[in-house]
């Protein structure tokens, strides 16, 4: 979709895809909101991979809205940058550059930031959450070194990773 809209794959972003959100969803604001988390999450775990073949929508009742998240895993490369751009500062993995495009996600600052706290709270345990899904403590620790990094959640946020 957003090719047809004449977005070039190298310069494709998140907002690209609010963009579009806006203006195809049956949901504009709830789909919105629902990419801005996926966003922040991919940062928070180092989904380097978040191309924009990860991002669908379904059309049901003839109506279009976003498809339900999938293939949202750690990469552990250490990329430092995300495939698709982020906020301001370009595809830069940090919270503060996801909180820089707030306003295209149909959301005030102080809405993302609650948002961006809550993924905070959601993943701070994700060492648990990974062994009770069965991932082993050697895979655990190889994730440690990428998930919840303290240049990826800057200083504002980065005391909230009670986990590492």
């Amino acid at each position: 979709m957003l090719i047809a809209e004449g977005v070039s794959e190298n310069d494709m972003g998140y907002a690209d895809i609010a963009d579009l959100t806006r203006r195809l969803s049956k949901s504009p604001q709830e789909d919105c909101h629902e990419l801005f988390r996926r966003m922040a999450l991919n940062v928070c775990l180092e989904n380097t991979d978040d191309h924009e073949k990860n991002h669908a929508f379904l059309f049901k009742e003839r109506q279009w809205q976003l498809a339900p998240a999938y293939d949202i895993q750690p990469q552990l490369q250490g990329l430092g940058y995300q495939q698709l751009r982020i906020g301001d500062d370009g595809h830069a993995p940090t919270l503060s550059n996801v909180l820089s495009a707030s306003k295209r996600f149909l959301l005030k600052k102080e809405a993302a930031q609650n948002m961006v706290a809550e993924i905070l709270v959601q993943v701070r345990d994700w060492r648990a959450s990974f062994a009770q899904d069965g991932v082993s403590e050697h895979d655990i620790e190889m994730c440690s070194q990428y998930v919840m990094r303290p240049s990826v959640l800057g200083s504002k946020y980065a005391g909230n990773d009670k986990s590492s």
